[in-house]
């Protein structure tokens, strides 16, 4: 939500201003981030307010940690991207459910995942709609440890150990994304034509995921979010958002 994006941009300013060594990103209650506001999808576009935000998190010269339990999706899971470790709690499910809502991840998604987990994983994760379970997401790559007990006492567990090994951030924007063959994309396509018939959204979540593979994270981001609004604009996205 808005109310919390301010709270978090807030303790970005302590953090910049702070000697802190590392930072844990955790959430109260029952999950961690879920997801953006759906309600802000009907009005103007915020995707350049997350890029500041968790451009923001990615540059902190200190290692951050994301500790996940529950449902890690959407724009959770793009924040965590944004971190610079993950450690998640046994039964966390993680993943991108934007093409179900005829949409494609706007906040850094289609960039930073096949930075991290490679082309093929991304476009798994993304043009399918459906989450993975941590065990999955540790072999993937998308998370570093599977936290044995606590999330959020194992991620500063975790950050202490990097601290001590000298481990400082690690930039999921800063990675290259390896170029794959024209027949994954391919296949990319044909299976999304078979689980999502007559949906536009997953092939602009694979022309978003290519793109990764070839320009820089900014001009990804600036390409990711051309999609997203022109996605926003369509018949499919108004119909899905309607009936979700």
């Amino acid at each position: 939500t808005a109310a919390l994006r301010t709270d978090l941009a807030r303790v970005l300013d302590e953090l910049e201003r702070s000697d802190a060594r590392a930072a844990v990103v955790q959430c109260e209650g029952s999950t961690f981030f879920s997801g953006a506001d759906i309600g802000e999808f009907d009005g103007p576009p915020r995707e350049e307010e997350y890029h500041r935000l968790f451009g923001r998190l990615e540059s902190l010269p200190i290692p951050v940690v994301a500790a996940m339990h529950g449902t890690v999706l959407g724009g959770g899971l793009e924040l965590a991207l944004a971190c610079h470790y993950r450690v998640a709690a046994p039964g966390t499910r993680l993943g991108f459910p934007e093409v179900t809502l005829g949409i494609i991840p706007g906040a850094g998604g289609t960039q930073r995942l096949p930075r991290l987990v490679g082309v093929e994983a991304a476009l798994e994760l993304v043009t399918g709609g459906r989450p993975v379970d941590a065990g999955r997401a540790l072999e993937l790559g998308l998370i570093d440890r599977i936290a044995d007990g606590d999330p959020a006492a194992a991620a500063l567990a975790y950050a202490r150990e990097l601290l001590a090994q000298g481990g400082g951030p690690r930039r999921t924007g800063e990675m290259t994304a390896a170029p794959a063959d024209a027949g994954v994309y391919d296949q990319a396509r044909a299976r999304a034509a078979k689980q999502l018939r007559g949906r536009q959204a997953p092939l602009t979540a694979i022309q978003a995921i290519e793109a990764a593979t070839r320009l820089s994270l900014d001009d990804g981001l600036r390409y990711e979010t051309e999609l997203v609004n022109q996605a926003k604009q369509s018949t499919e996205s108004k119909a899905l958002i309607h009936l979700f």
